[in-house]
């Protein structure tokens, strides 16, 4: 399957990043292995590029959401208990994510360790993301899809390595 969006949304992230210091999460796994395309992009940043990202999104370097806002409102309500200080920013296509937000267990250094490197890229363990997947409060029926189809992948794999 194409996945456009997901290939566009790639060339926002910087070629000078060391791919040791992000991690795609959300939905990129699925589009990583071509399964679907995705509607934004949420990365896990290394704390030292989280200045750099501040930077880039004040210069109008990612770009604004499908109703020109640098706001996700769904995702906004997701995590708004995370508060001020978080190191979260939602630039409207691309999320940026330097701590998990408090609703998950999981810690970055777990999503870091994890990581499977696909086609050069890192993106999130499919148990990462159906666990991410399962414990968003507001389950869109999105989300339930790629959690069926997260679990038939991860079962695969299973088969496969034994």
């Amino acid at each position: 399957m194409d996945t456009p969006n997901y290939e566009r949304l790639l060339g926002y992230i910087p070629d000078s990043w060391d791919p040791k210091l992000y991690v795609l999460s959300g939905s990129a796994c699925l589009a990583e292995r071509g399964v679907r395309d995705v509607g934004d992009l949420d990365v896990l940043i290394d704390e030292s590029l989280w200045p750099e990202v501040q930077q880039l999104h004040t210069a109008g370097h990612f770009p604004p959401g499908p109703d020109k806002s640098t706001k996700n409102p769904q995702h906004e309500s997701n995590f708004a208990e995370d508060g001020a200080g978080r190191r979260i920013l939602f630039t409207g296509q691309i999320d940026f994510f330097v701590e998990m937000p408090r609703i998950f267990s999981l810690g970055p250094e777990a999503v870091f360790e994890r990581a499977q490197t696909l086609r050069g890229r890192r993106v999130v363990c499919l148990r990462h993301c159906l666990a991410i997947k399962a414990l968003i409060p507001t389950s869109r029926i999105k989300d339930v899809q790629d959690m069926v189809i997260l679990a038939d992948l991860i079962a695969k794999e299973e088969h496969v390595r034994t």
